[in-house]
């Protein structure tokens, strides 16, 4: 699979480490990442599985304080684990209601299992094509790599582009191996207002990442084979300085990688790409 990878800063770094960062839903720029929502009717089971997996402590905790009579249980049965997370569930079947999810929350259960890398299929439209520039390439002063990715072997998947966000059935009582399954269902579904990016994530497992120690945190990335690399492109913006940068490695350990400057269109609103010899 064909696929193009924008890059602001760290094109450079990108390619001489072969490595792709993987972020965290919650660092992503549209704030509808991973913001599910919730049908069906909740028995006993399913509610107890569910809100245990959906909702962390801390948020059960903020809940059961908004119900006093969920508060009626001793301090020993409170200590028991996910104490909280049952008395809620026997709530909300007693109740009939549906948990209400804070945005942060489901970006939160993103961030603690999955990291992601964004790309767009080659064939966008022309004018997409400008926008993904703008957006993801440092206003057209950043760089394009075209990757070929085997979908066999990396779990790769097109976006879903939908009105209504995905849905997480509350009759239904996940194993954790189906409650992964349906997260992943969420992380690669937009809105139909992203339709034109045309895109396609690489969703990893945060444990099967190469994990890189920086100061105060971690960052996550996936190693590639630099074979992988078909294609640099130089947005119109580029400055040479980032050109000469980036050519060097390609010169050095990218010998086979066709390089090109984007241009304008002498007519449209459209961009030309020039190759670099």
């Amino acid at each position: 699979m064909r696929l193009h990878r924008y890059f602001g800063s760290r094109a450079d770094i990108t390619l001489s480490e072969r490595r792709l960062l993987l972020n965290r839903a919650s660092s992503f720029n549209d704030p509808f990442e991973f913001v599910h929502r919730f049908i069906g009717d909740y028995t006993l089971e399913s509610a107890v599985e569910d809100i245990r997996t959906f909702i962390p402590e801390r948020m059960a905790r903020e809940l059961a304080n908004k119900f006093d009579n969920l508060l009626s249980t001793n301090d020993a049965t409170r200590q028991k684990p996910f104490a909280l997370h049952e008395q809620l569930a026997k709530f909300a079947v007693d109740q009939g209601i549906r948990p209400l999810i804070d945005p942060a929350h489901c970006h939160e259960l993103a961030d603690k299992y999955f990291r992601l890398c964004c790309f767009s299929k080659c064939d966008v439209d022309p004018d997409a094509e400008i926008l993904l520039w703008s957006h993801y390439a440092n206003k057209h002063a950043g760089v394009r790599i075209e990757y070929e990715l085997d979908s066999n072997e990396l779990p790769l998947f097109e976006v879903n582009y939908s009105q209504e966000r995905c849905a997480i059935d509350l009759s239904m009582a996940y194993s954790e191996d189906q409650t992964n399954e349906v997260l992943k269902l969420a992380l690669r579904t937009k809105s139909l207002g992203w339709k034109y990016e045309n895109e396609v994530r690489l969703i990893i497992y945060k444990e099967h990442a190469i994990k890189k120690p920086i100061p105060l945190s971690y960052r996550y990335y996936l190693q590639f084979d630099p074979g992988s690399v078909k294609s640099v492109d130089f947005g119109i913006n580029c400055p040479p300085g980032t050109i000469n940068q980036v050519r060097a490695i390609l010169d050095a350990d990218y010998p086979n990688v066709r390089m090109r400057k984007a241009v304008h269109h002498p007519d449209d609103f459209a961009i030309e790409f020039r190759p670099i010899t």
